[in-house]
């Protein structure tokens, strides 16, 4: 009897320990097939591109790069790190590797734009889009803006005698500023929500003398009107403030000073010497800060201001001849002119870059994303043929054409 029941607890003990072997070795069975699997990571070089701009991606886990995992765009596998888009939309990529979990999507919008340039060629008012000339009937195009969907030209059509009218178009339909009894030469427009700026010189044909005007809408301002000559070259509106910037010129002496209004308050300018000629051309304020192009004895120069008036500093620019225009796009400073060496160039925060052609000029600029896009001339046996710039390359707007300029560009998002 007692010998059965020790036999019986002998088998009992070696069941429970094959059955925790058996459960230990099922566990470990699991752990095998069921190991949780690395997590992809999924970076790009940036979300928000251009079409035709190349993206990079970079595949890691753990820290470590993935050289060969695939990437998906919307579903679709593509070879390699780098894509360039070719077409404006939104992306989610993706990046897939066997025995990893699939990456986090990123999401790539790219965006794709309208380039409008407005001057005039073989003698007549033109505006391009994208390249493509559309001829004004009898308007000299000076300035261009699009705001969503309207397209606004600004410029003069002849009135007879040596007279002009200065005008503005939007999509088309033409609104006079004057009723043609003077001589204005249209310089500068700016669109600010249902506002429409139009700044030019008005000029007395009687005594010769000018002055800086600007319309708001059809509403004239006459700025300084007790000088014998003004001159409003740039308008900009900010935070509902109205900023021109321009000339004056001493009656006696002939000599000028540049000068800029806020709300039709001058502020005078400092120049180098007492017996030059500055001129300010171009305008732009961003973050309580004036940025003023012109040149002074054929020196280009940017006047930096704050926009209480306090004024921050001169800058000469290098082998700069002529300052036309400037623009801000983030905390760069891009200014458009022409060089020492008579040649069209722009300045990035100073440094001056190079475009193709020979002699000749830019006008305008405009900085959209990573693109910079210049309007302007080349001069051509004395002539000047317009001209449009991207990124330095040049490209003619019209073919043979000696009797052309362009003076403002304007870059639209679709």
């Amino acid at each position: 009897m007692k010998t059965t029941i020790k036999t019986n607890s002998i088998l009992l003990s070696f069941m429970i320990l094959c059955m925790s072997v058996f459960v230990s070795c099922s566990k470990n069975d699991d752990n095998q097939y069921f190991t949780e699997k690395n997590q992809l990571e999924l970076t790009v070089s940036k979300n928000d591109v251009v079409v035709n701009e190349e993206v990079t991606f970079t595949v890691t886990a753990n820290g470590k790069t993935i050289a060969d995992a695939l990437l998906y765009i919307n579903g679709e596998a593509v070879s390699g790190i780098k894509h360039t888009f070719t077409e404006a939309g939104t992306y989610t990529v993706i990046a897939k590797k066997e025995g990893y979990k699939e990456s986090n999507p990123q999401t790539i919008i790219v965006k794709q734009a309208d380039v409008y340039v407005a001057g005039y060629s073989h003698g007549k008012g033109t505006y391009w889009k994208n390249g493509e000339a559309t001829t004004l009937t009898d308007i000299e195009a000076h300035s261009i803006w699009v705001a969503g969907q309207d397209l606004y030209i600004a410029g003069m059509k002849s009135a007879g005698g040596g007279k002009t009218i200065p005008v503005y178009l939007k999509n088309g339909v033409e609104t006079p500023l004057t009723d043609g009894t003077t001589r204005v030469f249209v310089t500068s427009m700016f669109v600010d929500g249902a506002d429409v700026y139009v700044a030019g010189i008005e000029i007395n044909m009687e005594t010769d003398g000018t002055s800086a005007v600007y319309w708001k809408n059809i509403e004239k301002h006459t700025l300084s009107p007790e000088l014998y000559r003004t001159k409003a070259n740039a308008i900009f509106v900010s935070d509902g403030q109205v900023y021109v910037a321009g000339d004056e010129e001493d009656e006696t002496t002939g000599l000028t000073t540049t000068v800029y209004w806020k709300n039709g308050t001058k502020q005078i300018l400092p120049k180098d010497s007492q017996t030059t000629y500055p001129s300010a051309y171009g305008l732009y304020v961003k973050d309580n800060t004036i940025y003023i192009a012109g040149n002074e004895y054929r020196t280009a120069k940017l006047w930096k201001l704050k926009t209480d008036g306090t004024f921050i500093g001169t800058d000469n620019l290098s082998q700069g001849l002529n300052a036309n225009a400037v623009f801000v796009s983030g905390n760069d400073v891009y200014i458009a002119g022409r060089g020492t060496d008579e040649k069209a160039h722009y300045w990035k925060n100073g440094t001056i870059q190079n475009l193709d052609g020979d002699e000749g000029a830019a006008n305008s600029i405009f900085v959209w994303k990573n693109e910079v896009h210049i309007a302007g001339h080349e001069t051509k046996n004395s002539y000047y043929s317009p001209k449009y710039w991207k990124n330095g390359v040049g490209y003619n707007l019209s073919e043979n054409d000696i009797n052309g300029d362009t003076f403002s560009v304007f870059v639209a998002e679709k």
